[in-house]
């Protein structure tokens, strides 16, 4: 009779599992776990003491290589924006509202996003007013 069936409940088992096998396979999961908490333990610490010299890189860093490093990091969320808003309906819409709020011009001392969303709701208004329609 295996430990399974002896521990489970009964049924019978196609494999035989000894004590030894399990307290092993335990045993190597345990330090397994442990050399993990090491790793990230030791990692943290390290991360923790390069945080004041990182800082101070990035502080005497130019501008532009900031700017760029925050342009690489939104690209995912911008390919996903475009996809969602160019993907079906209201596209020219979109389109028109996204260069408006690029532009960066605000009126009347109102934002460019504000004039972004009133120009793209025109356009689709007037453009593709087929989409409004219920399907």
């Amino acid at each position: 009779m295996s430990i399974y069936s002896e521990t489970a409940g009964g049924g019978t088992s196609t494999g035989r599992l000894s004590l030894p096998w399990i307290i092993a396979a335990s045993s190597v999961g345990t330090m397994i776990e442990w050399y993990d908490f090491y790793i990230y333990g030791v990692l943290a610490v390290f991360f923790g003491l390069m945080a004041p010299a990182f800082t101070r890189l990035m502080l005497n860093a130019p501008k532009a290589f900031i700017m760029v490093l925050a342009g690489l990091a939104m690209l995912r969320v911008l390919q996903g924006a475009f996809s969602a808003s160019f993907k079906d309906r209201f596209t020219l819409g979109a389109l028109v509202s996204f260069l408006v709020t690029v532009a960066d011009l605000g009126l009347l001392n109102i934002g460019a996003a504000f004039w972004g969303l009133v120009a793209g709701f025109a356009v689709s208004w007037l453009m593709e007013r087929r989409h409004f329609e219920l399907d």
